[in-house]
């Protein structure tokens, strides 16, 4: 199963991702400060931005300092050793170069 994310911006492009990543991005990363997400007792996540639901989305600022929060993440030893992205680091790529250019986003079902 995958998702996509779509961009206010159209020439960032709709990537997806393996539905994996969106739950290691919100929750796993100083990201999660951001949106205020969790785990829940069921394995999902939850969050407060209502973007979630696909009926707002995460503006252009949200996006940039999801951007950077995640830009510098990358450096940390946290980020190399991390469960998830320390075998798809290709994907955090794709999604920071996404971030900078999208001009805000929704996900995508």
């Amino acid at each position: 199963m995958s998702f996509s994310l779509e961009p206010r911006n159209p020439e960032a492009g709709e990537p997806e991702f393996p539905n994996g990543f969106w739950e290691a991005f919100c929750v796993e990363t100083p990201v999660s400060a951001l949106i205020e997400c969790e785990y829940t007792d069921r394995g999902t996540i939850r969050y407060e931005h209502d973007g979630y639901v696909g009926e707002l989305w995460f503006t252009e600022e949200e996006a940039l300092k999801m951007h950077q929060l995640a830009s510098d993440f990358i450096q940390t030893d946290e980020y190399t050793n991390h469960r998830y992205f320390a075998e798809r680091q290709n994907q955090m790529e794709q999604m920071l170069e996404f971030l900078k250019d999208c001009g805000g986003f929704r996900k995508g079902w």
